[in-house]
C-alpha cells in the first residue's frame, strides 16, 4: 500500500526525470502495463498502453516541449493517485512557445505509475502551436 508521501515521491521523481528528458529513469517508475491517455483531438491522441508505447509517446512529447520552462504549480496526492497543475511551453515551428495549462493525473499501484491522464485546458492552442 502506498502513502500520500510515497505517491508524492514517485510523482516528484517523474517530473525530475521528465524535465531532464531521462527516459531510463522514467522507465523505472512505470508499471509494465502503464496506460497514458492523450486527448483524441491531438495528433498523438488515444491510449498508449505498455512501457514501450508510453516511452515512445514521451519521446515525441519531450521533443516538442521547452522542458526548461515548464512550471509545476501544484501537486496534490492521496495514497493511490496524484494530480499536478502545470504550465507547459510547447515549441511552435517558428521558435516561439505556446504555454498551455495542463492538469496531469496519475494512478499509482505497488509503487509504480499505472495510468497517466493529461487534461489540456486548450487543445486548440496546442494544435495551433504545433502547426
Amino acid at each position: 500500500m502506498n502513502s500520500s508521501s510515497s505517491v508524492r515521491a514517485i510523482v516528484d521523481a517523474w517530473y525530475e526525470a521528465a524535465l531532464a528528458g531521462d527516459l531510463p529513469a522514467i522507465t523505472g517508475l512505470l508499471d509494465p502495463d502503464v496506460v497514458i491517455h492523450e486527448a483524441d483531438s491531438l495528433p498523438y491522441g488515444g491510449e498508449h498502453a505498455g512501457r514501450d508505447a508510453a516511452l515512445a509517446l514521451l519521446g515525441t512529447l519531450f521533443a516538442g516541449v521547452d522542458r526548461d520552462a515548464v512550471v509545476i504549480e501544484h501537486v496534490m496526492c492521496s495514497d493511490v493517485a496524484a494530480a499536478a497543475m502545470l504550465q507547459v511551453p510547447f515549441k511552435a515551428p517558428d521558435g516561439s512557445n505556446a504555454v498551455v495549462l495542463v492538469c496531469e493525473t496519475f494512478e499509482i499501484r505497488a509503487g509504480l505509475i499505472t495510468r497517466v491522464r493529461p487534461y489540456y485546458f486548450d487543445t486548440a492552442a496546442l494544435l495551433a502551436a504545433m502547426a
